[in-house]
């Protein structure tokens, strides 16, 4: 889809396959298009109730706990979308459903890539299902000191966001 990696685009937006957010979506946050503050913690519920806003259902297929075993993929229109969270950010990962690799944008300057870096090992790695679920039990491979929250099963469409 054209302008999913602009670089008016952070991780969420690019997460919700959102093409135009409103306001500046380098900063879009869970919850701002319900009119939600600023969500702090529960980052899972704002995504919930952005879709909710839009008559979009959104869901939570595991909250907390432990990303292993990663779902299967998805056939039925919706994508699996992994959430890393501390108190106070966020870091969301998609899936392609078609070909099982993961994507994430670092920023909203930055490309969507299907790999990462291992600060520890410094070797480079493509984000297949068994790559991601091991990254995001162990996140500070990232150099990330947030933790797994959940997974949500988004339509394939999208969900619109805002910053």
């Amino acid at each position: 889809m054209a302008g999913l990696w602009n670089s008016n685009h952070n991780c969420y937006a690019y997460a919700m396959k959102c093409i135009s957010p409103r306001g500046y979506g380098c900063n879009a946050r869970p919850g701002k298009f319900a009119g939600q503050p600023v969500a702090t913690g529960n980052f899972a519920a704002g995504v919930v109730n952005d879709g909710a806003a839009q008559n979009i259902h959104i869901e939570i297929v595991r909250f907390g706990g432990s990303p292993m075993p990663v779902p299967p993929r998805f056939t039925d229109g919706t994508y699996l979308v992994a959430l890393l969270a501390n108190n106070v950010g966020y870091h969301f990962l998609r899936r392609n459903e078609a070909s099982g690799l993961w994507f994430h944008k670092n920023g909203a300057s930055a490309s969507p890539e299907s790999w990462f870096v291992d600060f520890n090992t410094q070797r480079t790695h493509q984000l297949t299902d068994d790559v991601a679920g091991n990254l995001l039990q162990q996140p500070a491979l990232l150099g990330c000191a947030m933790r797994f929250q959940a997974y949500l099963k988004v339509p394939d469409q999208g969900v619109q966001v805002t910053g």
